[in-house]
C-alpha cells in the first residue's frame, strides 16, 4: 500500500490485516511506501519494523500516479499482489482464506476480483456494495473496459508480473483500467462472490478533486497508446474473427447514440481505424459502429472511401433521433441527404446560440464592471 498523511486510517487497515493472521503464515508480506507523510505515519510504521513480514520504505515527497504504484509492486517479492487504499479495511476472514485460494489457481488466471462493501469516515457500514462482473469472455471484457471502468480495483488480486514485466504509463490516473486490460490480454479473471475490502468513502479522497477533463485527457492518452502499440494493438492482430465480431457488437450494445463525448468519439475513431486497417473484413462493421457513436456520416464515408449510400444515411438519421419506421419508405438518396442537412443545420444553429462571441464577452465584462462599481458606491454611501 501507498500511504500519505492518513495515519489513523492506516492503523485500522493494518490491524485488519493482522487480525486475519495471514502475516503469520510466512507466505504473505506487507509492503508499505510512506509517500512523504508529514503526520505520525513514520513513527507508527517504525513501531512495526520488527515484524519480519513487513517491508517499509519512506519517501521524502508524495510521488503520485502509476509510477509510485510500480515502485511499490517492484519492492514486493510474491507472485500475487493486492493494493488497498490506505483508508480501506480488509474483511479479515476473506483475507485469511485468500492465500489458500491463490495456491489452487491455474496459470491462465491473472485476476481474482472480489466484492467490496463501503464504510463511512467513522468505519460504519453503508448500503453501497460493489460486485465484480461475472463476465469472463475476453472480447466482451475488452469492450467493457474500453467504454467504461466497471471493475472494483481495490478488491482485485492480480499477478505481480502484470506490472513488473510490462511498461505501465507513468501518469495514468485510473491504474485499474490498465492492469485489467493487461490481465485480460495475458489470461483471464476468476470473479469471487465474497467481500474482501471495505472501501472508505469520505471527503478527503484525492480522486474527488480531479475534474472531468482530467479523467478524459488521461483516458485519451492511455488508450491511444494501448490502441497504437500496446495491449489492444496486439490483441487486434491476434484475435479470431469471432472475437473481433463479439468485441464490436458489445461496443454497439452501449446505449450512447449521438451523445458520446469528443474524447470518446476520438478513441472510437482511433480504434475503428486500427481494426479496419488490420482486419479489412470488418470495415463495414466499423463504419456502422462509428456512425452509431455519433461521428459525422459524411466524414466516415470519406475516411473509408465509401459512397454515402442510403443505408449509411438512414443509420445516421436514426442516430440523430428520427424514428426508423418513418424512414422505411424513403429510398431516394436526395431526400435522405436533405433530411440529414436539415437535422445537422438545426443542431449547428443550437451550437451557435450557446456560443458567446468576443463582442458579447466584452459587453458582459463591461456590464459586470458597472454592477461592481454601483455596488461599491452603495456600500460607501451606507
Amino acid at each position: 500500500m501507498l500511504t500519505y498523511n492518513r495515519c489513523d486510517y492506516l492503523e485500522r487497515l493494518i490491524q485488519s490485516i493482522k487480525d486475519s493472521k495471514v502475516l503469520e503464515t510466512g507466505q504473505v508480506e506487507l509492503v508499505v511506501i510512506n509517500n512523504g507523510s508529514t503526520d505520525n505515519t513514520r513513527q507508527f510504521l517504525s513501531s512495526l519494523s520488527e515484524d519480519t513480514s513487513l517491508r517499509i520504505v519512506h519517501r521524502e515527497f508524495n510521488l503520485r500516479g502509476s509510477i509510485a504504484h510500480k515502485e511499490l509492486v517492484g519492492i514486493a517479492t510474491g507472485q500475487w499482489v493486492i493494493s488497498p487504499g490506505d483508508d480501506d479495511m480488509f474483511d479479515s476472514k476473506t483475507l485469511n482464506e485468500l492465500p489458500g485460494k491463490l495456491r489452487t489457481l491455474s496459470k491462465d488466471i491473472t485476476l481474482l476480483p472480489f466484492s467490496a462493501s463501503t464504510i463511512d469516515e467513522d468505519g460504519n457500514r453503508t448500503p453501497v456494495t460493489y460486485r465484480p462482473s461475472r463476465e469472463i469472455n475476453r472480447s466482451v471484457l475488452f469492450a467493457d473496459l474500453f467504454e467504461k471502468s466497471i471493475y472494483w480495483f481495490p478488491a482485485t488480486c492480480y499477478r505481480r508480473s502484470l506490472v513488473t514485466e510490462f511498461e505501465i504509463p507513468k501518469t495514468i490516473t485510473v491504474t485499474d483500467w490498465w492492469i485489467w486490460l493487461q490481465g485480460i490480454s495475458q489470461g483471464r479473471p476468476e470473479p469471487q462472490e465474497s467481500t474482501l475490502i471495505y472501501y472508505r468513502v469520505h471527503s478527503g479522497q484525492e480522486q474527488r478533486t480531479f475534474l472531468a477533463d482530467v479523467w478524459q485527457i488521461d483516458r485519451m492518452d492511455v488508450f491511444t497508446e494501448l490502441i497504437e502499440k500496446n495491449v489492444i494493438h496486439e490483441w487486434v492482430n491476434k484475435a479470431t474473427d469471432l472475437e473481433i465480431t463479439q468485441f464490436v457488437q458489445q461496443l454497439m450494445n452501449f446505449q450512447n447514440k449521438g451523445s458520446s463525448s469528443i474524447s470518446s468519439q476520438f478513441l472510437y475513431l482511433k480504434l475503428g481505424k486500427k481494426i479496419a486497417h488490420t482486419r479489412p473484413l470488418f470495415t463495414e462493421m466499423i463504419i456502422n459502429l462509428l456512425i452509431q457513436k455519433g461521428l459525422d456520416v459524411r466524414f466516415i464515408a470519406q475516411l473509408f472511401g465509401r459512397d454515402l449510400n442510403t443505408h449509411y444515411l438512414k443509420s445516421a438519421l436514426v442516430n440523430l433521433g428520427l424514428d426508423s419506421g418513418s424512414l422505411e419508405d424513403k429510398a431516394d438518396q436526395g431526400v435522405l441527404e436533405s433530411l440529414l442537412h436539415d437535422k445537422l443545420l438545426s443542431r449547428r444553429r443550437s451550437e451557435i446560440e450557446r456560443e458567446i462571441t468576443p463582442t458579447e464577452k466584452k459587453v458582459l465584462g463591461l456590464y459586470r464592471k458597472i454592477r461592481a462599481m454601483n455596488l461599491i458606491r452603495w456600500i460607501i454611501k451606507r
